[in-house]
């Protein structure tokens, strides 16, 4: 259970500190380290039924082993969605810090003829 708060967490706080839906974030850090268990033993079932070896399904170094292995590929999807996160989160600030800048002489807002004029008052 300790395993499971640990990721719920950890993903929950990255959807927090990112500005996304926490719950969707929650739901993926948790799903990934139940599939990644899942196909562990799956693998070890099809690797085991050949050899003849017994499948003690209560065997504490299987668990530990798909534990471990479970605990890095959801790492691994941790640090991916977290570096997408922050290309996207600097994206946007980029987007803000440009706000109102003219980055160009086509992107202006104004006539052409009021560009050499923008000081000075019709009336004048």
């Amino acid at each position: 259970m300790i395993f499971w708060a640990v990721i719920g967490i950890a993903f929950y706080n990255l959807a927090n500190r990112y500005g996304k839906n926490k719950w969707i974030y929650l739901l993926i850090g948790i799903g990934t380290a139940l599939v990644t268990q899942l196909l562990t033993g799956f693998l070890y079932a099809i690797i085991a039924q050949p050899s003849e070896a017994e499948i003690d399904e209560n065997s504490l170094m299987i668990n530990l082993v798909a534990l471990a292995f479970s605990g890095v590929i959801t790492y691994i999807v941790y640090r991916q969605i977290r570096k997408k996160a922050e290309s996207e989160f600097e994206d946007k600030e980029d987007l803000i810090a440009n706000l109102g800048t003219n980055t160009s002489e086509e992107e202006s807002i104004l006539p052409p003829d009021t560009k050499t004029d923008q000081g000075k008052n019709e009336f004048q």
